[in-house]
């Protein structure tokens, strides 16, 4: 509470109490709180108001006795003591997540110590309401405000907070993926820190340089290892300099969690080498984190460690601990946090891993729709927020104009009648006259130029607001959908899933967007394999709503479909999808333009007889046996709106022999523009480029699709390369 009241207070006056030990302040507290309310209107009032208003803990006692403090000074006309009184009730707002009135009040201070050239006070007030925009979720605003804090503390020289703001800038910056500006803030604040020899500033430089390279690394999509290590590298570093120093217990609390993390994502890492050490490294850390913790009566990371060890756990296969462990932690948390979403957001990701690792795709697939409800509902919230910000915002520069431009008609009045007291002594009433004429054609027009750059100003405002308000909705939008990317991913059975039931494949998946249209998916009962590439109608997030209904209908009713009925073929499945998908998108009989749907292959394998059941939706199915390709076409029938008439799919049974390929497809691939003359790849080329490879392993026929379709692609015509038109799935499979 002390920590956030120094970030929210602003600087002790020189009427401030005398500092005293902890046990004498309590004490002094107690007794103001108890005579103040008695003592007559006058400074020593006021400075008893601001002692309590500074040292109190209690976010509704420092509101009620800040606003006494607000009331008195304004009746003393003591300007100095009115901004710290809305400094204090911002601090109680800002604790009590009235993050729209903190800014307000903070705003009233600024106006205050700008009036009295407060350097230091206005340094110290842009800081906070930077940190109360960061809170609110206005990342931009709050770089601007800290940027102007920034220049003021370095104009003052004041080395330790210039380290601070930097920190701050560079944390906001990781949290919008402004990664290389982050880095130079943190390198800035290691700099300015090693010459001031802080090395507690310096710790937190190379700790949030590792939390850099983390962030970075989740948001590329787990594509760069070497981020890892690097992040690793600056983590280490951190640690043993708090270790050889007298280190600030906070910051071995804040370094510990990374610490684990870091080791928990390099193991989890496809290219980890060494994966039982990366774990065994995790466990080190995030239990030297509940040690520490315990210790010293400090647990506020307890339920960050809590997160790692439920992953460490699933990734160790002990699952029985990890459920126990995550159904321990969400109850602690219900039980001892007030706003719980953050928590509810790693909650939900938890239970995702837990079943996914399970291969409970039903329940993985419910909690990742709640993680995508409280992503969702957080982007409304702040909206709101940002909305009620805009209108106090506006109301209160109303009042501010018209309170100065009553203290503008004040002393225009006053200095007037002035003016008449002196011509009246000195000069004839012609005179007179004649001064007041020319003094009030020169005020018009003065208020003339006044009114017109008034108008530009807020023209101006008003521009560079919309292009801020643009630049955050594009924000927002991506952010979701690249949730929405990962949402989806969940929701798809992972390569190591499908490796698990058809042993020798291989999946070429290409999105034309963040998210696709285009689907795989297999599953397994019992000595029944299947397997479905489907292409829903359109791509991006039309497609991937449509593919995230498609792979929801194949779970449920492959799973319902009884082996031992004769109604257990793949022709039968794609007529209950069509029936499931028709009833899902409300199309009927009388209303045919509602064509969404998808187009899809479908093959259940029998591991015992070795017989292959094929059923198509405008998709076909690639046979390669020794060397010759067989094409069996698919049913030119879609899984969409009804037709005048209704034909069941066909089911082909294909005897599968040993060393036997089989190619699936969505028409991404074969509609692929590219080629000098802006021609199509064709079913043709695929079928001629499948018969050059089918003998090479999996892992180099991906790697020759993937060189195919990019040389095509980038084939320049008069116009240059050619883009990627559609979404892209091709799943191969060796018996």
């Amino acid at each position: 509470m002390k920590a956030i009241q120094k970030i929210m207070v602003g600087v002790v006056l020189s009427v401030a109490p005398i500092v005293v030990s902890g046990q004498e302040s309590a004490s002094k507290l107690d007794s103001l709180l108890s005579t103040v309310s008695s003592m007559p209107d006058d400074t020593n009032k006021l400075n008893a108001l601001y002692y309590i208003g500074f040292n109190s803990n209690n976010t509704d006692t420092v509101g009620k006795y800040a606003n006494m403090l607000l009331d008195l000074a304004a009746q003393l006309d003591n300007k100095q003591m009115q901004a710290q009184a809305y400094t204090f009730i911002a601090w109680s707002a800002y604790c009590s997540h009235d993050f729209v009135a903190a800014y307000m009040y903070n705003t009233q201070a600024l106006d205050i110590f700008r009036k009295l050239d407060s350097k230091y006070d206005m340094a110290s007030i842009y800081m906070y309401i930077a940190t109360t925009l960061a809170a609110m979720n206005d990342g931009a605003q709050a770089i601007d405000y800290y940027k102007l804090s920034l220049d003021m503390f370095y104009e003052l020289e004041d080395s330790s907070t210039v380290c601070m703001i930097l920190s701050y800038l560079g944390g906001i910056s990781v949290d919008n993926y402004m990664f290389a500006s982050a880095k130079d803030y943190f390198n800035k604040s290691i700099e300015i820190s090693t010459a001031c020899n802080d090395t507690n500033r310096i710790a937190n430089g190379y700790m949030m340089l590792g939390h850099l390279y983390v962030r970075q690394y989740k948001y590329e999509n787990f594509d760069n290892y070497k981020q890892l290590d690097t992040a690793c590298v600056y983590l280490r570093k951190s640690l043993d300099i708090m270790q050889n120093s007298n280190f600030d217990f906070v910051y071995m609390m804040q370094l510990l969690p990374k610490l684990s993390n870091v080791y928990l994502q390099k193991a989890l890492h496809p290219d980890c080498r060494a994966k039982s050490r990366m774990l065994d490294s995790c466990q080190y850390f995030f239990d030297e984190g509940f040690r520490l913790g315990l210790e010293n009566g400090y647990g506020f990371s307890d339920f960050e460690l809590s997160f790692i060890k439920i992953k460490y756990l699933i990734a160790r296969n002990r699952m029985s601990e990890a459920i126990k462990l995550i159904r321990e932690t969400e109850q602690q948390i219900v039980k001892s946090v007030d706003d719980v979403e953050d928590y509810s957001i790693s909650l939900n990701e938890c239970y995702v891993d837990y079943y996914q690792k399970l291969g409970d795709y039903r329940k993985a697939f419910e909690h990742s729709q709640k993680l995508y409800t409280t992503y969702e509902q957080r982007n409304v919230r702040s909206t709101q927020v940002k909305i009620t910000q805009a209108q106090m915002q506006t109301e209160f520069d109303w009042k501010l104009r018209q309170r100065d431009r009553e203290e503008f008609e004040r002393e225009l009045i006053h200095k007037e009648l002035e003016t008449r007291q002196r011509m009246m002594m000195v000069f004839f009433i012609f005179a007179f006259l004649i001064t007041v004429f020319f003094a009030t054609i020169i005020h018009r027009n003065s208020q003339k130029r006044k009114h017109l750059n008034e108008e530009l100003e807020a023209n101006q405002e008003h521009i560079l607001e919309q292009s801020k308000t643009i630049s955050r909705a594009n924000h927002d939008i991506t952010s979701s959908i690249l949730y929405a990317r990962h949402i989806q991913e969940v929701a798809m059975p992972s390569v190591e899933v499908v490796h698990g039931i058809f042993p020798d494949s291989m999946v070429f998946f290409r999105p034309r967007d963040i998210v696709s249209g285009d689907f795989y998916w297999v599953a397994q009962v019992g000595r029944y394999k299947a397997v479905a590439v489907a292409d829903c109608t359109g791509h991006g997030v039309p497609g991937a709503f449509l593919s995230m209904l498609g792979i929801s209908i194949l779970n449920d009713k492959f799973a319902a479909l009884d082996p031992q009925s004769p109604n257990f073929t793949a022709a039968n499945m794609l007529d209950m999808v069509r029936d499931t998908l028709r009833a899902s998108l409300r199309q009927n009989s009388d209303d045919y333009t509602n064509k969404d749907g998808m187009d899809i292959a479908f093959c259940i394998f029998d591991i015992e007889t070795s017989v292959l059941q094929y059923a198509g939706a405008f998709r076909p199915l690639l046979l390669v046996r020794n060397g010759e390709i067989t094409q069996y076409d698919a049913d030119r029938i879609p899984i969409s709106s009804y037709l005048p008439t209704d034909k069941p799919f066909t089911n082909n049974k294909l005897e599968i022999k040993q060393g036997d390929v089989v190619y699936m497809y969505s028409d991404g691939i074969t509609d692929q523009f590219g080629g000098a003359q802006t021609q199509k790849f064709t079913a043709r080329r695929l079928r001629d480029m499948i018969a050059g490879m089918y003998q090479k392993p999996f892992d180099e026929q991906c790697e020759i699709i993937e060189s195919t379709i990019d040389t095509w692609s980038a084939t320049p015509n008069e116009y240059g390369p050619h883009a990627q038109t559609d979404d892209m799935v091709l799943v191969g499979i060796r018996f």
